[in-house]
């Protein structure tokens, strides 16, 4: 089921990207939804959901788009089941 944003955050967001745009040349997906983000804590939206609609609005202009998280923020990665231990590599190859 598709999550309905509110008509403010829609409007917001479509213009951060086209700031972004104009600015930029590209649009930072992480970065401008995490503004958007942050000025709509109220709304129980998460970065996600957020960063899928910019990047949908971003792709609707013809914007260039990438993927770079703003500094100073950090996103917790979750482990896949299985990859707790280290990869195994191989030995190193004795070279002549």
């Amino acid at each position: 089921m598709a999550r309905r944003f509110s008509d403010e955050l829609l409007l917001e967001l479509h213009s951060a990207v086209k700031r972004a745009l104009r600015r930029e040349g590209t649009v930072n997906v992480p970065a401008v939804a995490s503004e958007i983000r942050d000025r709509h804590a109220v709304e129980d939206i998460s970065l996600a959901e957020i960063e899928a609609q910019v990047m949908a609005t971003a792709l609707a202009m013809g914007a260039a788009i990438f993927f770079q998280a703003p500094v100073g923020t950090t996103r917790k990665r979750r482990a896949k089941p299985g990859r707790a231990r280290p990869l195994k590599s191989a030995p190193p190859k004795n070279q002549a």
